[in-house]
């Protein structure tokens, strides 16, 4: 038998309690209360009456947003000023609402859940966010209030009366957020090549990861993409585009949705078009946003041609 004295086992001890302190700090961290430091689901309004709610109920029960700074972002940029008018109903209900012109405001959760996976991506200081198809303006404050006073956002959208209620809505929101914020009237299939983005941000679906190919060539080494992809009257996947620090691209599925296509001003405007609406369906009687989450199998043809698209990309890598 061996006899193994105490004090053998205080450095064990001691890295022991060490491993954990840092979790706890670690967690603590990373938590927004003591509901998310102890995983406890918090009870929330399913019919939410203020940005809070709405947040706590994307946040606590539906799990679609899990930064600390997203949650705080979120709460802070108050998606009813964003609206087409001051009269919508339900304005913090989780489903997209048209603002005019062909265009709706995305469903909350596709705000969350997207600003969620370009976070890690956003730098401390310096960095460079490009926001496609910009429309409300929600997100391009988002943006700018998470790049921080550093940084700068380009909001891309072909609808000049758009843009025009975006300022005003950032401007009764923060003011100070337009410093940092430069809107342009364009095309935002080809993005806007002046500069080099750490993030992009697509609001609208793009046809086809080739059509994208612009946005990519776009996007610093580090950077990513988070972008709808598929044709206009389908649901879309979206996609997550990496660029690593050599430069390789990286492309991943992860699920299917539905958004408005990104398209010309003049078919936008189209009256025989009606926006591509997240679909809605009755569920004892009550109207219910579904938002589909198939992740494609991977021998799948999405992550066939997904694959041949990243070769592409790489070849001369």
């Amino acid at each position: 038998m061996v006899l193994i004295n105490d004090n053998d086992l205080k450095p064990l001890y001691f890295t022991m309690a060490v491993a954990a302190l840092s979790f706890l700090i670690k967690r603590a961290y990373q938590s927004t209360d003591v509901y998310d430091f102890f995983n406890i689901k918090k009870k929330c309004n399913p019919f939410p009456q203020s940005q809070s709610e709405l947040v706590d109920l994307l946040h606590y029960q539906k799990r679609m947003v899990f930064n600390k700074s997203i949650i705080e972002t979120l709460k802070y940029v108050d998606r009813k000023l964003f609206l087409e008018n001051e009269n919508v109903e339900n304005p913090y209900y989780d489903e997209p609402k048209p603002i005019g012109y062909n265009a709706t405001i995305s469903a909350p959760h596709m705000h969350a859940l997207m600003l969620d996976l370009l976070a890690d991506r956003i730098p401390m200081s310096n960095g460079v966010a490009l926001d496609i198809g910009s429309g409300s303006g929600y997100v391009t404050a988002c943006l700018a209030r998470l790049m921080g006073c550093t940084g700068r956002v380009i909001g891309v959208e072909h609808i000049p009366e758009l843009i025009e209620r975006s300022a005003e809505s950032i401007k009764r929101l923060d003011s100070t957020l337009l410093d940092t914020i430069q809107f342009l009237v364009g095309d935002g299939i080809k993005g806007w090549k002046e500069l080099k983005y750490d993030i992009i941000y697509l609001g609208a679906a793009i046809e086809s990861l080739q059509v994208a190919r612009e946005l990519i060539d776009q996007l610093k080494n580090g950077g990513r993409i988070v972008m709808p992809v598929g044709k206009s009257n389908d649901f879309h996947e979206l996609m997550v585009v990496d660029k690593n620090q050599d430069g390789i691209v990286s492309i991943k599925s992860l699920g299917v949705v539905r958004f408005i296509p990104l398209t010309s001003k003049e078919n936008q405007l189209n009256p025989q078009n009606i926006p591509n609406a997240t679909k809605v369906t009755n569920i004892n009687g009550e109207k219910t946003l579904i938002r589909c989450e198939v992740i494609p199998a991977p021998d799948s043809n999405s992550n066939n041609s997904i694959k041949e698209f990243e070769s592409l990309l790489n070849q001369n890598k």
